[in-house]
């Protein structure tokens, strides 16, 4: 029978006959002059790996067997009963390199492992030497090892690294991605690699280098500060945003790797947070010459899902090149043969390769299991007896072989390896301790002293743990770490306990953890929150998914925001009805509504419960505090969605509650100043508009965009405030302050800020008939919302990049490009954007000739005008439907409809769209012989003009007026 779960490599260590007989025969050797102890021999030979006393006496065997002895006659390795052993032949030495100094100097990429022997790999480790050459020669390299669990991942990393050669030696920096119950901590993994890097034998260099090109990183990593720096940084935690730190962290690396390449190792990115993943894929598209290798492993199994986001970065950094996959495959027979010849002290016979390999299909943590029960058991291989190790009992599954391997432990292991997988992956002999302080079902009252020497003792014999550094508390704990050496063990473990222990070991733990980090708790809030939700203590684990949703929000990791603030809104109902439940409800659906309409856009539904609920808690508990941004998420939705009346109420009602709030007074006016201008009142628009922009300071209101719909309301302002411009007919101003809006958003470094700039910014330039700039800003626009999830910006940027299309002659693939952006609007709900989108459509269709079409798409826009109010665009509605009704030989009615375009211009005092009106009805009567009248309908609106005489509205009523002289 095949094994049907897969699993990762055990990480058992593998016994090396030939080379631990010589390691054990030279260390007799060079200490010939005393008896060496067996205690000795494990800890200075095998310090890593589980050696039983019959695995040495057969190295023993093989050592005498050598040199001529044997168990009687000990002429050369004698045996001193109860002491341990002695070389007592003469010795003679000469001066030969040793193996330490021939290695010297060569990097650690993995702290505390012992290399791994792999089987065939050859062609992934020349290919992985052949990508770190090129790294080290200026050309970054992303290198994503994928394969099963158990498959050998980070073993070959492990082999790589061992094997790296020539000069300088690389910086070296590791990360461990790990399993969560809810959302991870932004940027976990990274963040670990640079502190060990920071904590490394250069760490002084590299900690200088941080601190001046990458502060807001610093900011992150707090206990690598004094705590005076530390509180000098703070304001750096609150303005870094996802931008700046990959722009900042980026730099920084390529500039440090002028001096010397670096190397990130970054494992199991299956769990990955979903921002470390976006600077995994914005590090590796980035074509600036570095000397940087990124080289992460992943289980594909755990990626497959559709919406994962790990699937979506790997097939895109191989799709344009930006990186590279390596794919693991199982073992074929000769690769099973050849870890048994290096395990076992003679060749395997054929018979038991060909079985094992039958047996365990070549899986490498499979082979490993039954290799290392048969070799604990000192079964024997011989081709007569292959039929003992392959009808043994081997375990259904790799959990239960697991949960074997720690029956065999000692009770205190087996509590002290649970409470420790409770403490997380990576844990703290600080928080283990605290885990079996309390009277529970297994030893209890045990010392830290005993922990920590038991869990070394763990480690030095590779069994479920290995050694992890040390970690400093704010409150100057200074404890060891320790890491599962699979997360397997830690689940398998987990299930072991019983769920009374199981929760007072969270909430031990987590008690222990908060009080260690005090007024710090904050940093470690995503882990505290794991730790209180299980041991039932919801009102403080509510408490620090709000923490963790802040954080995640600081950096602008909205994903990870939402899901702790969803996971604290699910827990709520299970705390007894309180004003603080209440409260706790408020601040979390305040918070909520900004990453929503970041991820999903101003109208989706969600949108409008989070908001509606929260208005509902205000005025239940007569707050005020929170009343405002939650009458202001109320608008952004209606206002989008097209309900204009509701929209203008609520403008009003953030009016009056602004008051003498210069902060709030900004966000009212930007407010009204919106819903003003999508009811076609751009005079009135714009002078509020202006008004917002008069309060406005980068400074001051930069958290704003935090708080208040996800964009910044100047960005907002000057950009609506330039298409207003546009309208009133001036568009050369109406550039200049569209540039302006762009110019604010990228200084702010806020990508929803910026894709709004852009999107405002490409609307001017298609009033203006500047297709190059659309496309220039809807490719920006796109490359943003793919990377931060920006649903709206993405569907409105396709769009215009189709209509594009259309006008370079691309119609199909263009028309196609539009439709798929009104589709996705309708979808979103933006009612209030739509009637432009069904304009470029219908002028798409008009060019190719569908006139049926795009009088179809006229009209639908139309309806949703009479529906909703919408009227910035409703006098070309007017005058494009006259065009394509004059093409159709409808002439009385294209008149019509110029007339009322002409008339909705005047009424909005909109010159630009009058002079788009006034154009084609002259155009019209022109081609009735009508000159005279046409001439002195054009004249007088064309001569209001006094800029923009570039433009091509104005050239074409320039050059009617010509012929009409």
């Amino acid at each position: 029978a095949k094994w049907k779960k897969p699993y990762r490599t055990q990480n058992r260590p593998t016994f090396t006959p030939l080379p631990q007989v010589l390691e054990l025969l030279g260390y007799l050797v060079r200490h010939c002059d005393r008896v060496v102890t067996k205690q000795e021999l494990f800890e200075h030979l095998w310090p890593m790996q589980f050696v039983s006393d019959a695995t040495l006496h057969q190295r023993l065997t093989a050592a005498r067997k050598a040199v001529g002895d044997n168990g009687r006659d000990q002429h050369t390795i004698k045996t001193i009963r109860g002491r341990g052993y002695r070389f007592i032949a003469s010795v003679r030495t000469r001066a030969l390199a040793s193996p330490e100094s021939t290695s010297a100097g060569k990097p650690s990429m993995i702290p505390n492992r012992s290399p791994r022997f792999v089987v065939e790999r050859e062609h992934e480790l020349d290919d992985l030497h052949h990508r770190f050459a090129l790294a080290r020669d200026g050309q970054r390299q992303a290198v994503l090892i994928s394969g099963e669990a158990g498959i050998g991942k980070t073993a070959l990393v492990e082999a790589f690294v061992t094997r790296l050669e020539g000069e300088p030696a690389p910086w070296t920096g590791y990360g461990q991605c790990i399993a969560q119950y809810g959302a991870g901590e932004a940027y976990r993994p990274v963040l670990e690699a640079l502190g060990r890097l920071c904590r490394g034998p250069d760490g002084a260099a590299f900690l200088s280098l941080l601190r001046q090109h990458a502060p807001s990183w610093m900011a992150q990593m707090p206990t690598l500060l004094p705590v005076a720096e530390r509180a000098q940084l703070e304001p750096a935690t609150h303005r870094a945003t996802q931008a700046r730190l990959l722009r900042e962290l980026t730099e920084a690396l390529d500039i440090l790797t002028t001096e010397r390449p670096l190397m990130l190792v970054l494992e199991d990115l299956h769990w990955s947070d979903e921002s470390t993943l976006e600077w995994l894929a914005y590090v590796a598209r980035r074509r600036d010459p570095a000397r940087l290798f990124v080289l992460g492993t992943y289980r594909p199994i755990e990626a497959l899902a559709p919406d994962h986001p790990l699937r979506t970065t790997v097939q895109e950094l191989c799709l344009h090149s930006h990186g590279v996959e390596v794919k693991l495959d199982y073992l074929s027979e000769a690769g099973v043969t050849a870890y048994l010849t290096h395990r076992l002290t003679a060749a395997p016979p054929a018979e038991l390769a060909h079985a094992l390999h039958q047996r365990t299909s070549g899986n490498p943590l499979f082979l490993v299991a039954v290799v290392d029960d048969m070799t604990r058991q000192d079964r024997p291989t011989s081709a007569a007896n292959i039929i003992d190790p392959l009808t043994m009992d081997i375990p259904e599954s790799l959990r239960q072989f697991i949960a074997q391997q720690l029956d065999q432990l000692s009770p205190l292991d087996q509590h002290l390896l649970e409470a420790a997988s409770v403490a997380g992956v990576t844990f703290c002999i600080e928080a283990v301790a605290a885990g079996m302080a309390q009277p529970a079902d297994g030893p209890t009252g045990v010392p830290i002293e005993v922990i920590e020497t038991q869990c070394g003792t763990l480690a030095r014999r590779g069994q479920f743990l290995r050694a992890s550094g040390v970690e400093e508390w704010p409150d100057g704990s200074l404890t060891a770490r320790y890491t599962f050496i699979h997360a397997l063990y830690q689940e398998v473990l987990i299930d072991r306990i019983s769920p009374g222990r199981l929760i007072r070991l969270h909430r031990d733990i987590g008690a222990r953890k908060e009080r260690g980090y005090g007024p710090q708790a904050r940093d470690i809030a995503a882990e505290l929150a794991v730790h209180f939700r299980y041991s039932r203590d919801i009102e403080r684990a509510v408490q620090y998914l709000r923490d963790a949703a802040q954080n995640a929000l600081q950096r602008s990791a909205h994903q990870e925001a939402i899901l702790h603030l969803r996971t604290g809104l699910d827990l709520l109902p299970t705390l007894p009805d309180s004003p603080l439940r209440r409260q706790h409800e408020l601040a979390m659906r305040t918070a909520l509504g900004p990453a929503l309409i970041a991820t999903q856009g101003y109208t989706t539904p969600e949108v409008e419960r989070t908001y509606t609920q929260a208005r509902v808690l205000c005025e239940s508990m007569g707050e005020t505090t929170a009343y405002f941004p939650v009458l202001w998420g109320l608008w952004v939705f209606y206002n989008n969605r097209g309900s204009f009346d509701t929209a203008r109420e609520l403008a009003d009602q953030l009016l009056r509650l602004a008051r003498q709030d210069d902060a709030l007074l900004l966000q009212a006016y930007h407010a009204l100043g919106n819903t003003l201008f999508w009811c076609g009142e751009f005079h009135a628009a714009q002078e509020v508009m202006d008004q917002a922009i008069a309060l406005y300071s980068a400074e001051q209101h930069r958290e704003q965009a935090f708080r208040y719909g996800g964009h910044d309301p100047a960005v907002c302002c000057l950009g609506h405030g330039a298409v207003a411009l546009w309208a009133r007919g001036y568009p050369v101003q109406a550039l200049q302050q569209s540039q302006h809006a762009v110019a604010l958003a990228q200084s702010l470094s806020h990508p929803s800020s910026l894709v709004h700039a852009l999107g405002l910014a490409a609307r001017v330039h298609v009033q203006r008939s500047e297709p190059a700039k659309v496309l220039e800003c809807a490719e920006r626009t796109i490359a943003i919302a793919t990377e931060h999830g920006f649903a709206q910006p993405f569907a409105t940027a396709m769009l215009r990049q189709g209509w594009v299309w259309v006008g370079q002659g691309r119609t199909a693939e263009g028309i196609n490009r539009i439709r798929q952006g009104v589709n996705k609007t309708r979808a979103i709900g933006a009612a209030n954007v739509l009637p432009v989108y069904l304009v470029r459509l219908s002028e798409a269709y008009a060019q190719v000739g569908q006139l049926d079409e795009a009088l179809t798409a006229i009209d639908d826009a139309l309806d949703i005008n009479r529906c909703c109010g919408v009227r910035d665009y409703e006098a070309e509605l007017y005058r494009l439907k006259g065009d394509h009704l004059l093409r159709l030989g409808q002439e009385a009615e294209a008149a019509r409809y110029f007339r009322c375009a002409l008339d909705t211009a005047q009424q909005q005092h909109a010159k630009s769209w009058e002079l788009r009106a006034t154009t084609s009805l002259s155009r019209l009567w022109q081609s009735q012989g009508k000159h005279d009248a046409a001439r002195d309908l054009l004249a007088p609106v064309y001569d209001w003009f006094t800029e923009g005489f570039d433009t091509a509205d104005l050239q074409n009523a320039k050059a009617l007026l010509d012929t009409l002289l």
